[in-house]
């Protein structure tokens, strides 16, 4: 992802987290079901039940949201989503 492009989600990331707390701090639960909601949303099948969620190290829920967020930010020939092994979920993350 460029630059401008990280920059772009980061900011979108952050007023989304603000508005979702109408100002006040937020809970982990607030921010797993915006999540959820929004890749939901999508028609996405990746889910998060928290932050220590074992499929975190997969990077998919996260490339889902961004793809959500900022599309065509991902190219999903070079995510790989099966049988992953450890240097898949290092790929991915990259």
């Amino acid at each position: 992802m460029e630059k401008l492009n990280k920059m772009s989600f980061l900011w979108y990331t952050l007023n989304v987290l603000s508005d979702l707390g109408e100002g006040e701090k937020i809970d982990d639960r607030t921010i797993v079901q915006w999540v959820n909601e929004t890749l939901r949303g999508a028609g996405k099948t990746t889910f998060i039940s928290g932050f220590k969620d074992r499929s975190i190290s997969t990077s998919l829920p996260v490339i889902d949201l961004i793809d959500v967020i900022a599309a065509k930010a991902v190219n999903p020939d070079m995510v790989k989503r099966e049988n992953l092994s450890d240097a898949d979920k290092m790929s991915n993350a990259k």
